[in-house]
This record gives structure tokens, C-alpha cells and sequence, in this order.
């Protein structure tokens, strides 16, 4: 499936959960500069947010998207998370195995870009999860089982 820079908001991400986000994110109190500034001060004192945007995701952002290489919310959160990872690696660690399926992946990708020993011996429990992740690389966009998905990231580590 191909996504465009319109679609992001529309169809990808669903109309309803991206104004259940940015209404998530607003009785917070905070806007997504502050939020950043947040996760980068402290990412496990930010972890309640960056779980919130996270539960809303459509996609597991992989990189920029559409023609105009926007980067989606949920993609700065984990990189601005990445710029410390002494604090983060621990944090994503903890909820590799959230009940959530796009924290969950979210987690496992941010181990992964850290090149963490932590990804290589995943549970069975979260390599057998068969529920769909919708993967977005560039201006792609295919589903895989958040059980592969781990296992696909663990096996380039």
C-alpha cells in the first residue's frame, strides 16, 4: 500500500485515533516541542506519554514518509529517545512485551536501532504474538505479525 502525505492523517493513522492523540496529548498539557524536550530531559519519567502516542499509532514508522519525507510523531519520540541510550535502553526493554502491539514494536525497533544485546534473546512469548503491525518504510505500507516483526529485527542484531 502506498501512502501519501494526506493519507498519513486520514487513513493511516484513522481520523478518530489522530484526533484522540492530539486530544491526549492536549489534556497533558504539552505540545510536541515540550513533549520532545521531555523525553530528552528524562525517558523514563516521559514514559507515560510516549506510551499514550504510542497506543495511537497506525503504523510502525521506520522512516520519513510520503513525497515530502515528513516524519511522523511517533519516529521523533523514538529518536529523541535514542539520543540517550544509557536511559532508554532499559525503558524500551521493560515494555518489549506491552500488551499493546505499536509499543511493543515501537520498543523492539528502538532496541534495535540501539544495537542492544537485549533483542537477541526475546521471549517466546512476544516471537509467537500474532497480532497485525502495519510496517511504513518510506512510501510503503504492509502488515506483519508483531511476532515476525521481532524476530526480523532480532535476527539483524
Amino acid at each position: 500500500m502506498r501512502i501519501t502525505d494526506d493519507d498519513y492523517c486520514l487513513r493511516e493513522s484513522g481520523m478518530s485515533n489522530w484526533i484522540k492523540q492530539i486530544v491526549g496529548i492536549a489534556v497533558l498539557g504539552l505540545n510536541r516541542n515540550r513533549i520532545l524536550e521531555k523525553v530528552h530531559a528524562d525517558p523514563q519519567s516521559a514514559w507515560p506519554v510516549v506510551e499514550r502516542v504510542w497506543r495511537a499509532a497506525r503504523g510502525v514508522y521506520r522512516s520519513p514518509i510520503g513525497a515530502s519525507a515528513r516524519v511522523p510523531f511517533e519516529l521523533l519520540l523514538l529518536e529523541e529517545m535514542l539520543k540517550k541510550p544509557a536511559e532508554c535502553e532499559d525503558v524500551l526493554a521493560q515494555h518489549i512485551s506491552h500488551s499493546n502491539a505499536y509499543v511493543s514494536a515501537y520498543c523492539l525497533l528502538g532496541l534495535e536501532r540501539l544495537g542492544s544485546h537485549k533483542i537477541k534473546d526475546l521471549p517466546e512469548s512476544l516471537t509467537s504474538r500474532q497480532e497485525t503491525v502495519r510496517i511504513c518504510i518510506a512510501c510503503l505500507s504492509m502488515p506483519q505479525s508483531l511476532g515476525s516483526f521481532a524476530k526480523q529485527l532480532s535476527a539483524v542484531n
